[in-house]
């Protein structure tokens, strides 16, 4: 019997072939920044001096995404052997792109609308003798607040019919995985307005230092929805991981509206919704009267099939 001849698109080449599209396209992306940086000084438009700084800011933090869901999808890829097809990682990188544009234009125009109401956020964290990277009790003031902003999103999203039209999308995933992950655009802008811009009326926060916060809260984000076979043992009662979000995408009726929190599970503690993870294995995943998007217009329209 001949033996069968290995894809190429298998095991440890596939691996290398995304290690080596993903480096291509963020160094793409690198060389974009620097080429949109040069037309600053070339511009004489305030409107085109506008949108180049929008590009350049979507391309810096969809640099971070990219890598982020790259490296997620291939430990997952390494460690359970599940892969989907191309389409489908194009879908995702797409969604990821269309989420980090809209989300930058919004909070764009909302720097114009504080600077024109002069107005001065309670805490400034750019202000002279303050490092690049800030005391850790203020990263940890800020992530927990941010956290409590996505907490009630997150419970409002399952409460309000129109957000739940959305948000129901990234439930009905059966078989949940880092790559089905990704929110609905619109449900993902609605997530970042409704925290994003109260915590900038808190807290002024450089742009650099901005990204590196929200680049840990994706890699987070996309760990909690990997099947890869690790978990943050008993630190995962400070931070929440994979089991803990599971709980929240679990088909088991005792399992329904329990672990809001994106970070701490503490907070679900203080709101009553925490739930602990019976064991390390995953649970099913799904929604018991609609079935997973199948096509993109599923996905966008939210117009799922009944079961």
């Amino acid at each position: 019997m001949k033996r069968a001849k290995s894809s190429p698109f298998s095991g440890l080449p596939f691996i290398l072939f995304c290690v080596l599209l993903s480096s291509g396209l963020i160094a793409l992306l690198r060389i974009l920044y620097m080429w949109l940086s040069k037309l600053h000084d070339l511009t004489q438009s305030t409107l085109t001096d506008s949108i180049i700084t929008l590009l350049e800011i979507g391309l810096t933090g969809f640099g971070y995404a990219l890598f982020l869901v790259v490296i997620f999808t291939l430990v997952e890829i390494k460690t359970t052997g599940r892969r989907r097809s191309c389409s489908s990682y194009l879908t995702t990188f797409s969604f990821l792109l269309l989420s980090f544009i809209i989300l930058t234009a919004i909070i764009s125009q909302f720097d114009k609308l504080l600077a024109s109401f002069d107005f001065d956020p309670f805490f400034d964290l750019t202000a002279e003798g303050t490092s690049s990277l800030i005391s850790y009790p203020m990263i940890l003031g800020y992530f927990f607040i941010t956290d409590i902003l996505l907490y009630w999103t997150h419970r409002l999203e399952h409460t309000n019919k129109a957000l739940w039209h959305l948000h129901k999308i990234h439930h009905a995933f059966e078989d949940l995985d880092s790559m089905s992950g990704v929110f609905h655009p619109i449900s993902d802008v609605v997530r970042w307005v409704l925290t994003i811009l109260p915590l900038k009326l808190l807290v002024v926060i450089n742009l650099n230092d901005a990204l590196a916060l929200a680049a840990f809260m994706g890699a987070l984000h996309y760990f909690q929805h990997t099947r890869a076979p690790f978990d943050f043992g008993w630190f995962g009662y400070v931070l929440g991981d994979n089991r803990f979000h599971f709980v929240h995408h679990s088909t088991k009726p005792k399992h329904y509206n329990k672990n809001f929190a994106a970070m701490f599970p503490v907070i679900d503690m203080m709101f009553g919704t925490y739930l602990k993870p019976e064991s390390k294995v995953l649970p099913k995943t799904g929604l018991s009267n609609y079935q997973g998007p199948k096509t993109t217009s599923q996905f966008l329209t939210g117009n799922l099939k009944k079961r």
